[in-house]
């Protein structure tokens, strides 16, 4: 069978022809349309063979030679890459990435957005954010996209200094004194979400440790101080602090 019998075409049919033809079988029998995948492919297989002027090979069929179909042709060549492929269209999927605060990824969020989709349409979606969701978390629309395909939206979080997020987790640069961290103690702290806490420290602490608080980053993830220690001038201390080394010596 010939790549133009596949297609349901004669042998010299129009480029238009071969191109409606090729775009009405596609649509019939792309996977992502419940279609039959090993049909799909023997028709895309076709298109591909037209288009490259390879219409012989094992069926004895040999219309006219690469430099007529070139001439003949060239229109089809802007089908393909102008996105009007089927295979391209249907498999597409839309990617759009949402900023957020993070306030907003904690409480949550109902807001509606523009979508532009690869055809040149746009769309209004009613965006619904979960409480307590993360950074990267997916949100999927199915079947919103052109032709049915699904549109992804991707939340991107933002936070405030000196926060850093990495995906549930949230990270705190605290500057804590040398002094304070060497006899232990507390420090008073506001989370994001607006409630208090007083945030023990352990004595000795070292710069660089890191203080855990469980359950108060993203969708059950942790908050973690990091400690940074700042040495003031104590030498107005110097002998109370020398006699008390010696002591402890």
């Amino acid at each position: 069978m010939t790549p133009y019998e596949k297609l349901g075409v004669r042998s010299d049919a129009s480029p238009d022809e071969i191109k409606k033809a090729y775009k009405k079988l596609a649509m019939q029998h792309h996977p992502d349309r419940g279609g039959d995948e090993a049909r799909f492919k023997e028709i895309t297989e076709a298109y591909d063979r037209i288009k490259k002027g390879d219409v012989h090979n094992n069926d004895g069929f040999q219309p006219f030679g690469f430099d007529d179909f070139e001439s003949q042709f060239g229109n089809f060549f802007n089908f393909k890459f102008g996105g009007d492929d089927p295979r391209q269209t249907f498999s597409q999927q839309v990617h759009v990435t949402y900023p957020i605060s993070i306030q907003d990824a904690l409480a949550g969020k109902e807001t509606t957005i523009k979508l532009h989709l690869p055809s040149g349409n746009t769309k209004m979606v009613n965006l619904k954010i979960p409480a307590n969701c993360y950074q990267g978390q997916k949100i999927r629309f199915k079947g919103l996209g052109d032709h049915n395909t699904d549109v992804i939206i991707t939340l991107d979080i933002s936070v405030p200094m000196p926060y850093i997020i990495k995906g549930r987790d949230l990270y705190y640069e605290k500057e804590l004194d040398a002094l304070l961290a060497s006899v232990g103690g507390e420090f008073p702290y506001t989370h994001v979400d607006g409630n208090s806490y007083n945030i023990r420290i352990p004595a000795g602490v070292q710069h660089g440790a890191r203080i855990r608080m469980n359950g108060l980053g993203l969708n059950g993830g942790h908050l973690f101080f990091v400690i940074g220690l700042k040495v003031n001038d104590l030498s107005k201390y110097k002998s109370d602090l020398e006699k008390y080394i010696s002591k402890e010596k």
